[in-house]
């Protein structure tokens, strides 16, 4: 939430529009597991969070230019299919 005035969480876009966070592959799993816990315990959270952002694609991480391995992202880096199914499930599971 860095660089967010206060007045963007009470009567501000979150509050109006709610939040959306993209995560990086690095820190997807702890972070969203803390962000729904909070969700969970936390009533303003809840009505802010509307949804994750997780960058996904079939291997982790990245490739760098003329690498060229199959299933690896040319862009951004991403979580791995099975991480991403593995979290996928973790985040339905600990939803209330």
């Amino acid at each position: 939430f860095t660089g967010m005035g206060e007045d963007m969480f009470v009567g501000g876009v979150a509050e109006k529009y709610g939040l959306h966070i993209t995560l990086q592959p690095t820190s997807s799993s702890g972070i969203a597991k803390d962000v729904i816990y909070s969700r969970n315990h936390n009533s303003d959270i809840k009505n802010m969070v509307k949804g994750l952002m997780i960058e996904s694609y079939i291997e982790d991480g990245a490739q760098k230019i003329g690498e060229h391995i199959y299933g690896k992202s040319i862009t951004d880096p991403c979580l791995g299919w099975e991480k991403s199914k593995d979290l996928i499930f973790t985040i339905a599971d600990t939803l209330k």
